[in-house]
């Protein structure tokens, strides 16, 4: 793994982390809110056989810059500065998660050139609506982003630690660093770097623009992967599921994962993922 930034006077530092080699086909990754690049660390390492990965943090994550002003003009803008700067006009390959779905939806639909996006993969996200599939008025959603910051703070970095064990199905040091750097000792608590402007911009922005819209009118081979857990919500991701006429959409409830499948069961994401890959002309490899 490289870390890298692209720097610019207009969206200042964005960093990036990359695996595998140039001469093999392009797949950019993007994150969930509160996450980092440095999440998709278990799938890229695999993926990096057949492919040259960037994953990227998204704007007030990790190491890159917040946007000046969260819209959904300038998130399109950020995404095509970043991927024209990176690939130029090679073709790419996608895969996303939650938050970061919505975002490169909004992107491929309504911003991106025609055939520069060969296929994605999304995992968990993009397909739920806040206001229809949970009825949240936006006051609420930006009561949430508060309450959110204010009780995801903690003592030390062991009671912080204990708490990612509890959240996660599954532990190891990979997981522990991703975690730890997607945090800040500040004001002597334990704290998300993101903060409430950047959090808000984010609930607003894609509160107004989800990415569902958008999944009935890409041209782009899609497949979205669905979480089961917790059984609960299940009726409500079945009944948005059923929102979705296009065939060019194909969705895959993964038995046994939560939100964060890619992290709690990556070698089922992985299988799943190739699955799809392997219906394209990517590369005859996985086989």
């Amino acid at each position: 793994m490289i870390i890298k930034k692209l720097n610019s006077n207009k969206y200042g530092n964005m960093q990036y982390r990359i695996w595998g080699e140039k001469d093999k086909p392009n797949l950019v990754m993007f994150h969930g809110l509160g996450s980092t690049s440095e999440s998709w660390i278990e799938l890229a390492e695999q993926l990096s056989n057949y492919f040259y990965v960037v994953a990227v943090d998204l704007p007030a994550h990790g190491q890159t810059t917040p946007l000046r002003e969260y819209t959904i003009e300038n998130f399109n803008k950020w995404t095509n500065f970043f991927l024209k700067s990176i690939f130029n006009n090679q073709k790419l390959y996608v895969i996303a998660h939650s938050i970061g779905c919505d975002l490169f939806l909004n992107y491929q639909s309504n911003f991106a050139s025609k055939s520069f996006i060969s296929q994605m993969i999304l995992l968990d996200g993009g397909y739920l609506s806040e206001e229809l599939d949970f009825n949240t008025p936006l006051e609420d959603v930006n009561m949430n982003a508060e309450s959110y910051l204010e009780t995801y703070q903690f003592n030390d970095w062991d009671e912080f630690l204990y708490s990612e064990k509890q959240d996660y199905r599954r532990w190891n040091s990979k997981i522990e660093q991703f975690s730890i750097n997607k945090m800040v000792s500040k004001d002597g608590k334990i704290k998300l770097k993101m903060g409430i402007k950047d959090v808000k911009g984010y609930a607003e922005t894609f509160y107004r623009h989800p990415g569902f819209k958008n999944l009935n009118k890409t041209d782009v081979n899609t497949s979205l992967l669905i979480s089961t857990l917790p059984v609960e919500a299940n009726e409500i991701r079945r009944k948005a599921v059923a929102r979705i006429h296009n065939p060019k959409v194909k969705s895959f409830f993964l038995e046994d994962t939560t939100h964060d499948m890619y992290i709690d069961r990556p070698s089922e994401c992985l299988r799943t993922i190739k699955k799809q890959l392997l219906k394209s002309e990517v590369n005859k490899t996985f086989l």
